[in-house]
């Protein structure tokens, strides 16, 4: 609450330090298919393909291959439920300037910390799965559209950080960049649900021990 409190130049000084921070740390690279270059490529007016001998005849004698097709198809839908991330994941930090509020840390608008990496592989029905996963939290407090008496699905991962790292330290976290390293660096389960493109984390705890 303190640094809350603090005139918007020096929050604003604070919060870059901690951009620069991670940033030099950071592997964040983004996943292939978002790659921008391909993207404008694929876009645009200039790109070419190279043409076949196909006809479209020639194609209603085409059959399918299901036995790989649904192979595959089956490992864009991993199962939901608990993963165990052990690896170290990579983060980038962002502002959306179009979602601004007087309480951002950032005066620009609502500032998001964004983790990417594989969870532990999981096998379900003979298939191994070890999915991409994102976690995203926001310390900019929001609140859902259609239930504006909850707050939404970034700031309550924030504090479901806030909790995991009392229970993994024994102490509260000082300062957002304490969540960071753990967020990236330690040891803890992510729960998902199934979402339009993959699977989506809803909460993070710490992993239970062995008996």
């Amino acid at each position: 609450m303190a640094e809350r409190n603090r005139p918007q130049t020096q929050r604003d000084q604070t919060v870059q330090e901690r951009v620069e921070k991670v940033a030099e740390n950071s592997e964040f690279t983004m996943p292939e298919e978002f790659n921008e270059e391909d993207v404008l490529q694929g876009n645009s007016s200039t790109a070419t393909a190279e043409p076949t001998s196909l006809t479209l005849d020639q194609l209603n004698n085409v059959g399918f291959n299901d036995k790989q097709d649904e192979a595959e198809y089956s490992k864009l839908n991993p199962p939901v439920g608990d993963w165990l991330k052990e690896d170290r994941w990579a983060c980038s930090i962002r502002v959306n300037n179009s979602d601004i509020a007087n309480t951002d840390l950032d005066s620009n608008g609502r500032t998001t910390l964004n983790f990417m990496g594989k969870p532990e592989s999981r096998q379900a029905n003979g298939i191994e799965y070890q999915p991409m996963l994102f976690l995203r939290i926001s310390p900019d407090i929001r609140y859902k559209q259609d239930k504006p008496t909850e707050v939404d699905m970034a700031y309550k991962l924030f504090l479901r950080a806030k909790e995991l790292y009392l229970q993994l330290n024994s102490e509260k976290p000082k300062n957002i960049g304490q969540l960071v390293n753990m967020l990236t660096e330690d040891s803890f389960v992510l729960r998902t649900m199934n979402g339009d493109n993959g699977p989506i984390v809803v909460d993070i705890k710490v992993k239970r021990q062995a008996r």
